[in-house]
């Protein structure tokens, strides 16, 4: 009975067989250098997925927001309309602020939406390894930067450490010339 061989590999310098085995001497397989996505590019892609998602959550509180107050100021300005004590005036006051207020909450309920949508594109794009994506990944993030000095300001401690981790991560990951390098 024969013993089997171990694979035999090529001298250093020599040319491989195409019918030789692919296991490095270790015994394990060696993947090629360029395979699949790097974990940093998953782990941003995972982030923007995850912004994306509550992005999406926080549009339609302010869209569900806008539309409590501009029928509490409906309600209210039945409620005004009826007491003697305030004039024309004060009541269109009422009126138009609730009307700006509600306008504005709908503004922003569009703006973080579209900011959702992008944040949900990119991640596709830079798990299918685009430069558009990782480009558009370094804007968002840059911006995330800014409104994280804004947090800062405002003493919102939460929102500084989700867009500041999120602004540190995209940058130190995708300025990285080997990760760069693998994006078309």
């Amino acid at each position: 009975m024969s013993t089997p061989q171990p694979p035999q590999f090529p001298p250093p310098g020599g040319t491989p067989s195409p019918y030789q085995s692919p296991m490095a001497p270790t015994g394990m397989p060696s993947p090629p250098p360029s395979a699949g996505v790097p974990g940093g590019v998953i782990a941003v892609a995972v982030y923007n997925f995850v912004l994306g998602g509550l992005s999406i959550l926080a549009g339609l509180c302010f869209l569900l927001g806008g539309a409590v107050f501009g029928l509490g100021g409906q309600q209210l300005q039945r409620e005004l309309a009826q007491n003697p004590q305030l004039d024309e005036q004060a009541r269109a006051q009422v009126e138009s602020f609730f009307q700006i207020g509600g306008a504005v909450m709908v503004i922003v309920a569009v703006l973080v939406m579209v900011m959702a949508v992008l944040w949900i594109i990119t991640g596709v794009g830079l798990l299918r390894l685009r430069n558009w994506a990782r480009v558009t990944t370094l804007v968002l993030a840059g911006l995330s930067g800014v409104l994280a000095l804004c947090n800062l300001l405002q003493l919102n401690l939460l929102g500084t450490a989700v867009l500041g981790a999120y602004c540190a991560t995209a940058f130190v990951i995708l300025l990285r010339s080997d990760t760069a390098a693998r994006f078309h």
